[in-house]
């Protein structure tokens, strides 16, 4: 295992190595502790991990922390609560006491999704500090989603009415939610296996416990009907990308009353399984099926680079949060076992 690098990496290679994971790694999420940043990853047999990212080993490990896959791990602003993870179980637990002195973290179950055929479903989160908006699945015939706010130390929570899934011949399954939050708007996208994209705009009174979902515009059979896998959305530039389990990357637009479908990326392999953008805004990174990790330009989508390390399928890409040594590292989740940390272009994006 190699310590991260604090020299710009040169090479095609990850700046550190993590493989204590003894089964698929499928979630990750950086955090910060008392100023330190770690990065929390999750596997199929329901472990979550706290890593040390100078020291490049887990400090902290709770095993079988839900009963099967951790679907997804989410960081958050809380001082109290740093983390929050979701299992194919359908449970959310969140995660509390803990310091850079203390890095065993106590957990709770918080909220049972009560979504089991959508499992492999992350739900979508906003992190207002104390507080959660989070997006779920609903297994019912004629809804798609509903939206809770949660209040993290009391646990009180009030949801909004349940959205209705767009007239269809069969009942769609929710594939992959995205939650965007800025000082001024909230939305929300919603993609399903019929390749059709929603998008909602929230807003939401503490006082009044109202959330008010207004459906803004539809995409559909944006891939010829295969399932959407992904989503990443910059509310900067009212631009985001999909990956799906074709062998392209689609980019859409929003305006205040349309999704527009304004170009598409077409791959070397089909099967997209997760995307993240840099949190300034400058590159995205895809990866899936075919074990490369893709780095373009954003939001031009120039293809920067394509890294080959990993020898299977790659279930989560994260950013840090703390930009580590004033850097932007991405940590890669693989099927292999392992987690790799790579460092690219933080001093140029060409």
């Amino acid at each position: 295992m190699r310590k991260i690098s604090t020299s710009d990496n040169q090479s095609n290679d990850p700046v550190a190595i993590l493989n204590e994971h003894f089964s698929p790694v499928t979630a990750a999420c950086f955090i910060v502790i008392d100023g330190k940043e770690f990065l929390v990853t999750g596997s199929l047999n329901g472990d979550v991990f706290v890593n040390d990212l100078n020291a490049c080993r887990a400090v902290s490990k709770m095993i079988a922390t839900h009963s099967n896959k951790v679907v997804s791990l989410q960081a958050l602003s809380s001082n109290i609560y740093p983390f929050l993870s979701q299992g194919r179980d359908g449970i959310i637990n969140i995660y509390k006491s803990i310091s850079d002195k203390n890095l065993e973290p106590k957990f709770e179950s918080f909220l049972l999704t009560n979504c089991s055929q959508f499992c492999l479903t992350p739900v979508a989160l906003i992190d207002l500090v104390d507080s959660v908006l989070v997006a779920l699945p609903i297994s019912d015939a004629e809804h798609l989603v509903s939206v809770r706010y949660i209040n993290l130390e009391s646990k009180a929570s009030f949801e909004s009415d349940a959205i209705h899934q767009q007239k269809s011949e069969k009942r769609n399954l929710v594939t992959s939610l995205k939650l965007s939050h800025s000082l001024f708007s909230n939305y929300l996208f919603v993609a399903d296996d019929a390749s059709t994209l929603q998008c909602y705009a929230l807003s939401f009174d503490v006082e009044t416990k109202g959330i008010v979902v207004k459906a803004i515009d539809f995409l559909h059979n944006i891939f010829d009907s295969e399932p959407i896998n992904c989503i990443e959305f910059d509310l900067n530039k009212y631009e985001g990308v999909l990956g799906s389990s074709s062998d392209q990357l689609v980019i859409f637009k929003l305006t205040e009353t349309n999704l527009i479908q304004t170009n598409s990326i077409k791959l070397a392999n089909p099967g997209t399984s997760c995307i993240a953008l840099r949190g300034d805004y400058k590159l995205c990174v895809a990866s899936g099926w075919d074990h490369r990790i893709r780095i373009f330009k954003w939001p031009a989508m120039k293809p920067l680079k394509v890294l080959y390390f990993h020898n299977d399928t790659i279930d989560c890409i994260t950013y840090s949060r703390k930009n580590l040594s004033e850097k932007h590292y991405f940590a890669v989740c693989c099927a292999d076992g392992l987690v790799t940390i790579w460092d690219f272009y933080n001093y140029k994006v060409v």
